[in-house]
């Protein structure tokens, strides 16, 4: 008894490490996130939605639907979208059925735009994880996918 009361004592330092440790590594993650998007004139935000836009049916999405995935108001996604829209990234399009509504659609240089950012992204963490093992960042894989599966089974 006594040795897992031990046990459970220590355990509790090293979960709230942990859970620190988490949450340091997502604002980092943000942070990257953002110096990226801002290399390109773009806040992370505008960044998620032409990456969303560009990979939406090729009739593109509507504002309700992008405001809905990204849990925020019409308003707001608009805001967004029209600047993107001013930076030639994305473009309007009326809806082929009912000419009411608006479709978000990447321009090509939107398109070339979001290439970049991801190829950026990705030689940045290429850059942090290369001084990794193998078998560290296999076991670091691993890990994540559970982290992701269990937030994502988690009640909010």
């Amino acid at each position: 008894m006594k040795a897992s009361r031990r046990a459970d004592t220590s355990a509790a330092p090293q979960q709230e490490e942990l859970q620190q440790t988490l949450i340091q590594l997502a604002k980092s993650l943000i942070f990257v996130s953002s110096k990226i998007a801002e290399g390109a004139g773009l806040s992370s935000a505008q960044w998620a939605l032409l990456d969303q836009i560009t990979h939406s049916s090729p009739e593109g999405v509507a504002p309700s639907t992008l405001a809905g995935a990204n849990r925020t108001s019409r308003a707001n996604v608009t805001k967004l979208t029209r600047r993107l829209e001013a930076l030639g990234l994305v473009m309007a399009r009326t809806h082929a059925q009912d000419a009411r509504q608006r479709r978000w659609v990447p321009t090509a240089r939107g398109r070339r735009a979001l290439a970049r950012l991801n190829l950026n992204k990705t030689r940045r963490l290429t850059a942090t994880l290369e001084h990794m093992s193998e078998a560290d960042q296999a076991a670091l894989l691993r890990l994540c996918r559970v982290l992701l599966v269990r937030l994502a089974a988690a009640p909010e």
